[in-house]
């Protein structure tokens, strides 16, 4: 399984990758949202935001609506 992290993606100033269906969301919600990672699968996504919780973390599986916004709606 591949898995790349989009550079610009932490400070939310990029689009989303063209094949981006799934992002993983650090801190959703609040002033700090961050995507960790862009994703084409779901199963990739929740396997990506899995290994990347721990104690403090929130993280969440977001969908990437085409206008590239994110959705918690699947």
């Amino acid at each position: 399984m591949q898995r790349t992290r989009s550079i610009g993606s932490r400070t939310g100033r990029t689009a989303p990758p063209p094949a981006a269906k799934y992002a993983v969301v650090t801190n959703p919600g609040t002033l700090f949202q961050a995507v960790d990672v862009y994703s084409a699968t779901l199963q990739s996504a929740q396997e990506w935001a899995a290994s990347t919780r721990e104690p403090g973390l929130e993280v969440d599986v977001m969908r990437v609506r085409p206008d590239g916004s994110l959705t918690t709606e699947f």
